[in-house]
């Protein structure tokens, strides 16, 4: 695609960025190395790909596919092309897919990029290297810096604890998780939901807040549809554990809201609610609820609302209900 033909079709309506994102598709469906063959040749298409962000123009998300290629790297980290440090870490969040772009991100945060706690992208590249090519990790790992050895260890414990052949049979006592970091954590405690085997909510309770904070707030995320009797569960346990207010409020939020999302089970869900701490969050939620559930099913959520006690509330919700029937 020449520059000169991309710059002929009207930009009204995003219609040159529709067109490039639809040659990106095309060329990657043919080789993955033609995308960013075009990207570099391209600085309208550097442009459509989110080089250069504004707000009008969002970035557009490039295939992870097209990371296959080893010219990924080579592209995205060419101060040429203009893509930004946040730009790549995205990008590069769930893998980089081949030794020479696990290479490139790891030699790019061993050199200064990224300073402070490392992205995604570097976990992943460090997980990537060592089952790619075990002798290339070794070599970087021998020579990494003191101040990158903490990460370094975090990375090699989630790679140990992640590293299970067949059905899982048991869970990490809370010991074997304090050297993760909280993105680490996070990112294990949703592989083993996704393994069917979450790690209870008991296990993370004993953790420090900080170090389970990310965990404890996307527990839920996994656990709906198909984990539903757990979730219940440990909902109607969840004084148990010691938790924070603000830890329990994140929980029956989150909880409440698949309840209704993934069962249509309003009442449950608004019982939930109830348990909140905060009265302002909790009555804010429960309005929410309510008028979600006036929208979804009108019928079911006026019999429910002739309970409420009289009031705006209950007003409000009976209206929206008989307007939202047929």
């Amino acid at each position: 695609m020449a520059e000169t033909f991309i710059l002929t079709v009207p930009e009204e309506g995003g219609r040159r960025i529709d067109l490039v994102r639809a040659t990106f598709t095309e060329l990657g469906n043919l080789h993955p190395d033609a995308v960013w063959e075009l990207i570099r040749a391209s600085p309208f298409a550097a442009f459509a790909a989110g080089a250069r962000q504004t707000e009008r123009h969002f970035p557009l998300s490039l295939s992870i596919a097209f990371g296959d290629s080893p010219l990924a790297a080579a592209v995205l980290f060419d101060p040429a092309n203009g893509f930004s440090d946040d730009y790549i870490a995205r990008y590069f969040r769930h893998g980089a897919n081949n030794v020479v772009n696990a290479r490139r991100i790891l030699d790019e945060w061993i050199g200064g990029r990224w300073p402070g706690d490392p992205p995604e992208c570097i976990r992943s590249a460090w997980l990537s290297l060592g089952h790619l090519d075990k002798e290339a990790l070794s070599e970087i790992r021998a020579k990494l810096p003191e101040t990158f050895q903490e990460a370094a260890g975090r990375f090699d414990a989630y790679d140990r604890l992640a590293d299970y052949e067949g059905p899982i049979t048991t869970d990490p006592d809370a010991a074997a998780l304090l050297i993760l970091g909280p993105g680490e954590l996070a990112e294990f405690v949703d592989e083993r939901a996704m393994a069917a085997r979450p790690i209870p909510l008991a296990i993370l309770a004993e953790l420090p807040p900080e170090l389970r904070k990310p965990a404890i707030e996307d527990y839920f995320n996994w656990l709906y549809p198909f984990h539903a009797g757990l979730a219940k569960q440990t909902i109607e346990e969840l004084d148990r554990y010691g938790l924070s207010d603000s830890e329990k409020q994140s929980l029956l939020i989150s909880a409440a809201s698949y309840e209704c999302n993934a069962h249509g089970d309003y009442e449950t869900a608004l019982d939930w609610t109830g348990r909140i701490a905060d009265e302002r969050v909790r009555e804010e939620t429960k309005r929410e609820m309510l008028e979600e559930w006036a929208q979804q099913d009108p019928h079911s959520a006026l019999e429910y609302a002739i309970q409420l006690p009289p009031g705006e509330l209950r007003d409000d919700i009976e209206r929206q209900a008989r307007e939202g029937m047929p």
